[in-house]
């Protein structure tokens, strides 16, 4: 995603972490969107001073380390197996065509705030991915048999600001 604001970048950073995590189906007990906070770190701006910023800036490794430590004292965390499972899912992952034995799966943007999920195959494996994206927390509507190509099947997802 082209970004000209750290802050903006790692907003959505954290959003699509957010919503891998809750794809891997860790049994997170507490809501990733608290155990998740980003942070930005500047370490060649002697000059920097942040005030009311939406998230914390460092200047240094030492700072950013500090703030760590205080964090993980205060809140709910991901356990050292859920952390292991990241790196792990990483190496396992494969497209999801594959993963959900499709031919072709397509995703265009149709208007401002809704995208179209188009999969060619049958309509179970459709029905499959959408729920796939309910469960990361998206707004999809039903599936639908396209009219216009032969053997594809499609939802919308609507699309937030």
């Amino acid at each position: 995603m082209l970004c000209k604001s750290p802050t903006q970048q790692n907003k959505y950073h954290k959003i699509a972490f957010t919503k891998w995590l809750k794809g891997l189906n860790l049994d997170v007990k507490m809501i990733p969107e608290d155990a998740i906070i980003p942070v930005v770190m500047m370490t060649k701006c002697k000059w920097l001073k942040t005030k009311d910023c939406s998230m914390p800036i460092f200047k240094s490794g030492l700072e950013l380390s500090l703030y760590m430590r205080t964090m993980m004292k205060k809140g709910e965390r991901l356990t050292c197996e859920q952390i292991e499972a990241g790196p792990q899912a990483i190496e396992e992952a494969e497209p999801v065509a594959m993963k959900y034995k499709v031919e072709e799966i397509e995703v265009k943007k149709i208007k401002e705030r809704k995208e179209c999920i188009r999969v060619k195959g049958r309509r179970e494996k459709e029905e499959q991915i959408r729920q796939l994206y309910v469960y990361i927390g998206e707004m999809v509507s039903e599936v639908y048999k396209d009219k216009l190509a032969e053997g594809w099947w499609y939802f919308t997802k609507l699309l937030k600001i």
